[in-house]
């Protein structure tokens, strides 16, 4: 019984979060796109922050979205990082899916460096495609 009150305890509370339009996490475009490549594992060259970041890109696009990879320089790191700039109207969201994060903020991400846009990718290399 205790089991039970317990479980009770602990999914009433993510079950009500995560019905709401309002939580970033669960309402933003591909969401379980987003996730799964958060899960995939990191290969630095193979399968890294720019890998994940341009295949979230291309979906985002050719779902309708406009958005465009950043290129950091984080806060706690000397190695440049991608994220994902997602503009939707007057809402500018960054989506980190190396890392499963998403900020309203660029600051609170690290330090702006360059921008790529959608149509770069292909003549980046093939590692993007």
């Amino acid at each position: 019984m205790k089991v039970l009150i317990l479980t009770i305890i602990f999914l009433l509370p993510a079950a009500t979060f995560a019905s709401t339009d309002n939580d970033p996490m669960t309402s933003m475009p591909l969401t379980k796109m987003f996730w799964e490549l958060y899960q995939e594992r990191n290969i630095i060259g193979q399968n890294d922050c720019s890998n994940k970041c341009a295949r979230y890109l291309k979906a985002l696009v050719k779902d309708g979205h406009t958005a465009e990879i950043v290129v950091i320089k984080p806060h706690t790191s000397s190695m440049l990082h991608a994220i994902v700039k997602l503009t939707e109207g007057e809402k500018v969201s960054y989506l980190d899916p190396t890392r499963g994060t998403l900020a309203d903020d660029l600051e609170t991400l690290g330090y702006f460096k360059k921008s790529i846009q959608h149509e770069e990718l292909a003549s980046l290399g093939a590692q993007y495609k």
